[in-house]
């Protein structure tokens, strides 16, 4: 699943009515000689995008959960040898389990850094309901995720979570740069 950005927006322009009112010769065209051709109206309260935010809340929660059920068939499997637990060293990964968790990494994989690092975009993208004036301050809450995660783990993340990172701060950083034109 791929999500563009410009998908996201909920804004949609609004086009003022160029028919005449009346039965009058006037032409649309002599109307509009002073009117914009499109109006962008503002609302003065941002919405998040709910319908984005489930979407990709969806899309995490069944991906987690075949990550949930992977690691769980991988810890049955060694669970079956319950004797021999205290001195189990290292967990035995068959080659199936190994292929499907080394392509739900990798770089096109769902967990992958470019589809992990646009879904906490979108995700932020959403909350913010496309508000530009909002990027800077959902920055900071996913600069903040990743220092709070690094906490946790004890140190520095992975080098796929600083890759991810990166990239995060870069769709950031597309979104607050005005497109040149």
């Amino acid at each position: 699943m791929s999500m563009k950005v410009n998908g996201l927006t909920n804004g949609v322009p609004k086009i003022p009515n160029t028919t005449p009112n009346n039965n009058s010769q006037k032409t649309p065209a002599a109307d509009n000689q002073n009117t914009p051709a499109a109006v962008y109206e503002r609302s003065s309260r941002w919405r998040p995008d709910t319908a984005t935010l489930n979407e990709i809340k969806a899309s995490v929660n069944a991906s987690t959960e075949r990550l949930r059920e992977l690691v769980a068939r991988l810890l049955n499997q060694q669970g079956q040898a319950w004797s021999n637990a205290f001195n189990i060293n290292m967990i035995e990964i068959d080659e199936a389990t190994r292929l499907e968790a080394q392509s739900l990494v990798a770089d096109d994989g769902f967990w992958g850094v470019e589809q992990t690092a646009q879904r906490i975009f979108d995700f932020a993208y959403a909350l913010a309901g496309g508000d530009p004036e909002r990027a800077e301050l959902l920055r900071g809450a996913v600069e903040r995720g990743f220092a709070n995660a690094e906490r946790i783990w004890g140190g520095e993340l992975p080098e796929i979570s600083g890759r991810t990172f990166t990239r995060v701060m870069e769709l950031f950083d597309n979104w607050m740069t005005p497109a040149q034109e």
